[in-house]
């Protein structure tokens, strides 16, 4: 995970503006709003997330603010320009990393920060965020928070009649295939496909959990030993030495084998 801050670059006074998390693994993006930030100096974008009461931007919006701020791929010398800053493809965050992020519609830069240079604020924002997902019956899905928080979701009563869904609910082995947003900003199936925490907390139910639920939830959420390392592209030897770091823990093991859950593994990809 990388990270920069989002400040004005004549009006230092302002403060950060924001913070752009981007996620090298899966190319996403997320700007954090910093708080307080006032409407008519928030940089664009950003300003309607603000007037709806939302701390952040949502990956799509955020990758749109960052190409508004960096040269497209399809430049003419596109092809002598990765080649001047050593970059063997097109990559937005080095794009943007590279400009600063300055552009001409406002007067907003980015820096690159460390994780533990973040304020305090944002780092307990991120507790709210969503831990684990599991796939249940009836278009239902459990959601575990960072928090330590948890609720179930009828996932057809927040999407409704949205188009990019109605595959989503109408197979069930593609919606068994939901997961955990990368910084668990909420539940996703891919990039288009995206519910976020905030909604899945307004929207809980007090549905109960079946058995099958139950089975589901085990099948989805556990991986062993071999599937830990194939999804973390390790060796088993690298996986025996996470846990004997306290890096990985698993929830049980065998004579030849760990069960290790999935949320926990993947947490080590963002």
């Amino acid at each position: 995970m990388k990270i920069c801050r989002i400040c004005d670059e004549y009006y230092p006074e302002l403060g950060d503006l924001g913070y752009l998390f981007y996620f090298e693994n899966t190319h996403r993006f997320y700007i954090e709003i910093a708080d307080g930030l006032d409407y008519w100096y928030a940089p664009p974008i950003m300003d309607w997330y603000i007037e709806h009461g939302i701390e952040y931007v949502d990956a799509e919006w955020s990758l749109k603010w960052v190409q508004n701020r960096i040269i497209p791929p399809d430049r003419q010398n596109i092809a002598q320009i990765l080649i001047n800053q050593g970059m063997d493809s097109y990559n937005e965050y080095r794009m943007l990393v590279y400009s600063d992020g300055r552009c001409a519609q406002d007067d907003c830069m980015v820096e690159e920060i460390h994780e533990k240079d973040l304020p305090e604020y944002i780092i307990r924002r991120r507790e709210r965020h969503v831990r684990s997902v599991f796939p249940l019956h009836e278009h239902r899905v459990m959601v575990f928070f960072i928090d330590g928080t948890s609720c179930v979701v009828d996932v057809n009563s927040i999407v409704g009649i949205d188009p990019r869904f109605s595959r989503i609910l109408r197979e069930t082995d593609v919606f068994s295939k939901v997961h955990v947003s990368e910084g668990g900003y909420g539940i996703c199936w891919d990039e288009e496909r995206e519910i976020p925490f905030y909604e899945l907390k307004i929207n809980k139910t007090d549905y109960m959990i079946s058995y099958d639920d139950m089975r589901l939830i085990i099948e989805h959420e556990t991986l062993d030993t071999a599937q830990t390392a194939e999804r973390l592209n390790c060796s088993r030897q690298n996986i025996d030495d996470l846990v004997k770091r306290d890096k990985l823990r698993p929830v049980k093991t065998g004579a030849k084998s760990k069960l290790f859950m999935r949320s926990e593994v993947e947490e080590r990809l963002w």
